[in-house]
């Protein structure tokens, strides 16, 4: 699990000559993977908390989404033994 907090700052806004307020927020994601030899195989849900926040004016950021995924090792050889 890996969660990401921030306080409230501020932005000026310099088209409108103003000094805006990015509320503070806090969201968390959560991964299951499971590995063998071959790579890997993963479950991730970000924002699982489903929060609404934006980290500047005007730019919201996704709400939850869930990933699901594989990884595959081209490059491991199995030098030795």
């Amino acid at each position: 699990m890996l969660g990401t907090a921030a306080s409230s700052s501020s932005w000026f806004d310099s088209s409108r000559g103003a000094v805006l307020t990015v509320p503070s927020y806090f969201y968390m994601d959560a991964v299951l993977s499971y590995g063998g030899e071959w790579g890997e195989v993963y479950l991730k849900a970000v924002n699982i908390f489903n929060q609404s926040f934006y980290t500047e004016p005007g730019f919201p950021w996704a709400g939850r989404t869930v990933e699901l995924g594989f990884r595959v090792d081209v490059l491991r050889r199995n030098f030795g033994n």
